[in-house]
């Protein structure tokens, strides 16, 4: 019985020779250890090199990765063990135990412990989790120790091979040093062993050796007889492996040959040869049926077979097929209400029906479940479910059944042969190569770059399909099917000849964008009645491409006899329309109701409604979708092992889902009512993608979740109640950024109050001295200098100060925070009255820490002739003290002009009391009664309303009074100008006569300061700083500290 296995090769690389390979067993990489002394890592699914590392001037011979810890283990001709991490590729362990070359390195699947193999006739166990510590030394072997192997199913148990010829079979030992006396010995090659293997078949208890003399051979541990001897290699043995699933074991050997043989009966199944040169390693993959094979010029990954296992699904009944047993499940024995989503079920009913004949690679089941068809590559039985009773055979490369029971093979050419009640019924030729048929509601026929549906009833052509299928799924009804390829799965809706999903006169399939017509070049199949007299051009046949990167096109019509007119007319055609692309390779896929299922290669299970893609579970190993029980509401998977698993899925879920997209929204809302609560979450994701926030919001039941959804749409109230629910669970980090997102949002939706609010909560002091500088509070910026104090927030202390004039206080935090030369600069420029204190401190800390520095810190009081025009200074600060209110508007002219002053040349022209004078007489009255007289700050007054722990404005009252007032207010304005306007015109002459003095003595003062021209602008500052005084006099008082929160009233007041 040939197992006739397809072999696809994945990688071919030509690196140099590779002395040891090993595969991810989670990631698709290969890591190779090469002759020259790198490590390189292939990911194989894109042929892609992702690292090369160069370990070692000496040939690598062997490396493994350690998955659970990240590493890779490697070593060589330099006797050295080294330990990287395969993410950061950091070394993590490096040390020399062996005294000749390591030849081998086996990893335990469980435990902790890693095995080497040298040279020097030894092997060291070591424990990898207490930093490589070495637990025992085993020394029994005369010659060079080639190859070591944990036992699969004995966790203590692995056995060696040895150039000796023998085979040793060890136990593990950690509290002895040194092992001499194996459990007991193989003996019968005729020359040095090179390599071994245990089976992992649960039903066997062999090993399998390869050695010098050109033989494999296999033995039964248990027994200790060496059960069968195979030959046909022409060179040394240099690797063999069990297959983990595939009832084969692989070879390689010096003569450049890998050969795959049968593990039952022990024959050779195939030679590959990829003209490499020698071959001297093998790996496989436990979770895919890929192999790795290293070659003196590289290596080559292929895979055997199809990864996928062999099953099908009816109602609450599994079937599958290990190797060649056939066995059956029934859910009706398993509650699933005792396993979570995702839980690996614990199945104790499983009942095997029989044995196959032959290799089968498909078991599917008759549409009504009475029977099962298991077919082979050249074969097919047909049996009843429940007792394997035979039914029917036959010879055929590919079988099928129909959507009523019928069922097509394939035989001889490419004949097909279509059977009604298991009796021959109609059969025709294709002028095509068939490379696979599909069932389902149309007989699908599979060529190389093609498809070819045909009518189960008539068996006319209804549709050709110019891309390259790797799997067609249909739903229940028959309206849709999904065509998977490589890289893309193609959702079409067929249209019967009673359906109208959509104008049965279209003739054209939309594919990627573009339009094909209709290829009716294809006369096979059954003749077919004229049933109407549409008629469409078929003359030139377009080439259509399909986008996402896949080559062909959509193409179709009705052929044969009658229906194809002399001038191209085609007669009634069936025909399929494109709905939607999902641009992912899928492992499996199913049908429920109108969404597609599937698995993608990235382990997510997705469900496909109407364009719409969404994730509805993360799985962390490949699974296979088996099939849905409406009766419990669950889809069930299972991985390659044969192991099942499920996930919860009502069909309310598929149908809410379907009619939101279909807009039927009373529908859905009803639907809801029905669907589990703990879906809701689910939902909400799914109706926030589609655009439906506030009915997200409305089924959430996620706080955070809430949180985010409100925030996106403006409810800021709903959003403030959610975090004060939060606060009571969550850590105070996880809050504060919710109150950041929700202070800003506030800024937006110009809810200041709120806004101030959030800030305080996270202390974002950055946010608030921006909304209180630029709402002019004066308490409330000064309250806040304070908190920042508190808080070490020097920074925004300093300019929360600086906007107060609080000069004192910058000099203070500067002085406190040892910032001696800022402090020194700032109080020369803005407070020079206090420069000399400044510079005390700053020589006394310099003191401190240099006591016998010769560096001499000069201050004015001891060295005032290095301080220029510096009494000068602070005479002008002594008239800035004097002058802190906003003056007369009805000196408006005089006080503009003042800001232009040179407030030093003008004590130096006409001294310092007329200047003082003159500054004090301008200054004498308070701007602010007038501003209060006016009501312009009061204006922008509004009533607030007190809404939970924040308050919030009503706007409109505040436009309305805001209009009022401002009117008034200019009125008044007006009138007090008009009556002060001779007063004004006064001053402004004697002001103009001033200035005439001063520029006729500009060019003898201009002499005179010309030496301390930095000194004068700084003056200028100073006289500038006067004339804008302290706007911030007027702001009412806002504390931060009288209440949590600040008043909207005297927000806008200040």
């Amino acid at each position: 019985m040939p197992l006739n296995l397809a072999i696809k090769k994945k990688l071919n690389s030509r690196i140099g020779k590779v002395k040891c390979v090993d595969i991810h067993e989670r990631e698709t990489w290969i890591l190779a250890a090469l002759y020259s002394g790198k490590l390189i890592i292939f990911d194989y699914s894109n042929q892609n090199t992702i690292k090369n590392i160069e370990v070692s001037s000496f040939p690598l011979r062997c490396a493994k990765f350690i998955e659970n810890k990240q590493w890779i283990v490697c070593a060589g001709d330099d006797m050295t063990l080294r330990v990287y991490n395969y993410n950061t590729f950091e070394k993590i362990k490096s040390f020399e135990d062996h005294t000749d070359y390591i030849r081998y390195i086996e990893v335990h699947q469980t435990l902790p412990y890693i095995l080497t193999s040298s040279d020097d006739m030894t092997i060291k166990l070591y424990d990898y989790e207490n930093n490589f510590e070495k637990l025992c030394s085993f020394e029994n072997h005369i010659h060079y120790v080639m190859m070591c192997k944990f036992n699969p199913k004995d966790t203590y148990i692995f056995a060696s091979a040895s150039l000796d010829k023998t085979i040793k079979i060890w136990g593990v030992q950690n509290n002895t040093s040194v092992v001499t006396n194996p459990h007991f010995t193989l003996t019968g090659h005729t020359k040095g062993v090179n390599c071994i293997d245990y089976s992992s078949s649960g039903e066997t208890s062999y090993i399998i050796s390869g050695s010098d003399d050109k033989t494999i051979r296999i033995w039964d541990y248990h027994t200790k007889q060496c059960i069968q001897i195979l030959t046909g290699h022409t060179q040394n043995i240099s690797c063999l492996i069990y297959h983990s699933t595939l009832p084969i074991l692989v070879s390689s050997s010096e003569d450049c040959n890998v050969k795959i043989w049968n593990s039952s009966m022990f024959k050779l199944e195939s030679t590959l040869n990829y003209n490499m040169d020698r071959c001297w390693t093998l790996c496989t993959k436990k979770s895919k049926n890929d192999l790795c094979i290293g070659y003196d010029e590289g290596l080559v990954v292929i895979q055997i077979g199809s990864d996928m296992p062999i099953f099908c699904m009816f109602k609450n009944k599994i079937i599958y097929i290990k190797n060649t047993e056939i066995f059956i499940i029934n859910l009706h024995n398993v509650q699933p209400d005792e396993y979570n989503d995702g839980d690996l079920y614990k199945i104790n009913n499983k009942k095997e029906l029989g044995n196959c004949d032959f290799y089968p690679t498909n078991v599917s089941f008759h549409f009504s479940g009475r029977f099962i068809c298991v077919s082979g590559h050249h074969e097919f039985n047909i049996y009843t479910s429940q007792v394997l009773r035979n039914k029917a055979y036959g010879k055929s490369s590919f079988f099928v059944w129909s959507y009523m029971g019928d069922y097509a093979i394939k035989e001889e050419g490419n004949k097909i042969n279509i059977y009604k009640d298991f009796t021959a019924h109609y059969s025709f030729q294709t002028p095509y190569a068939i490379t696979q048929l599909f069932g389902g509601y149309l007989l699908g026929v599979k060529s190389n770059n093609f498809i070819c549906f045909y009518d189960w009833n008539d068996y006319n052509l209804v549709q050709k399909i110019d891309i390259n299928v790797k799997n067609v799924y249909w739903n229940d009804a028959g309206t849709y099917v999904a065509l998977s390829t490589e890289d893309t799965v193609y959702i079409l809706c067929y249209l019967n000849a009673d359906g109208n999903i959509y104008n049965k006169g279209s003739r054209k399939l939309t594919v990627g964008g573009n339009k094909m017509e209709m290829d009716v070049s294809m006369n096979h199949g059954k003749e077919k009645k004229k049933t109407s007299n549409n008629d469409i051009s078929t003359s030139g046949n377009v080439s259509g491409s399909v986008s996402g990167g896949v080559s062909g096109g959509v193409s179709g019509g009705v052929s044969g006899g009658d229906n194809i007119q002399h001038d191209g007319r085609v007669e009634d055609i069936h025909n399929f329309e494109l709905e939607g692309e999902i641009n992912e390779s899928i492992e499996s896929g199913i049908w429920i109701y109108d969404s597609f299922l599937y698995v993608s290669n990235n382990l997510r299970l997705y469900i496909y409604t109407k364009k719409f893609i969404d994730i509805y579970a993360y799985i962390d190993k490949y699974l296979y979708i088996c099939g849905y029980v409406y009766e419990y509401n669950r889809i069930y998977l299972l991985d390659k092992n044969y192991n099942f698993y499920s996930f919860f899925l009502p069909i309310s879920y598929l149908k809410y889902q379907k009619y939101i997209m279909n807009k039927n929204f009373a529908i859905a809302d009803g639907i809801i009512k029905t669907i589990p609560e703990n879906l809701y979450i689910k939902l909400s994701l799914f109706l926030e993608k589609m655009g439906y926030k506030d009915k997200a919001l409305n089924i959430c039941t996620d706080a955070e979740k809430r949180f985010e959804l409100a925030l996106s749409i403006g409810k800021l109230q709903l959003c403030m109640d959610i975090l004060k629910t939060l606060e009571k669970k969550e850590k105070d980090s996880f809050i504060h950024s919710k109150y950041k997102g929700l202070g800003d949002t506030a800024l937006i939706y110009n809810d200041i109050p709120m806004a101030i609010y959030c800030y305080k909560k996270t202390n974002d002091f950055s946010s608030l001295l921006i909304i209180l500088s630029t709402l002019g509070n004066k308490n409330g910026i000064e309250e806040l200098g304070s908190l920042c104090l508190k808080n070490e927030k020097y920074n925004i202390a300093f300019i929360c100060y600086f906007l107060l004039h609080k000069i004192n206080k910058c000099i203070d935090i500067l002085l406190n925070n040892y910032n001696f030369a800022y402090a020194a600069f700032f109080a020369r420029i803005y407070k020079p009255s206090l420069l000399p204190m400044v510079l005390e401190q700053w020589k006394n800390h310099l003191n401190k820490i240099y006591p016998n520095s010769p560096v001499i810190l000069l201050t004015p009081t001891e060295n005032p002739e290095y301080f220029p025009q510096y009494e000068d200074a602070v005479k002008c600060e002594k008239i800035f003290e004097k002058t802190k209110t906003l003056g007369k508007t009805t000196n408006y002219n005089t006080l503009k002009k003042l800001i232009d002053l040179n407030i030093i040349e003008e004590i130096n022209e006409i001294g310092y009391e007329k200047v003082e004078d003159i500054f004090v007489k301008q200054f004498n009255e308070d701007l602010e009664k007038d501003l209060k007289e006016f009501d312009i700050l009061g204006s922008f007054n509004s009533n607030s309303k007190v809404d939970g722990d924040y308050v919030t404005t009503d706007m409109d009252q505040t436009i309305k009074r805001e209009n009022s007032q401002t009117k008034n207010g200019k009125e008044q304005e007006l009138d007090r100008l008009e009556e002060a306007s001779n007063c004004t015109e006064k001053k402004s002459g004697e002001s103009d006569k001033n200035s005439s003095n001063k520029k006729s003595n500009k060019k003898s003062s201009n002499k005179k300061l010309s030496g301390s021209d930095k000194k004068s602008s700084v003056s200028d500052t100073m006289s500038a700083q006067s004339a804008y005084n302290d706007i911030y006099d007027s702001s009412e008082n806002i504390k931060l500290e009288d209440t949590d929160l600040l008043n909207s009233d005297d927000i806008l007041n200040s």
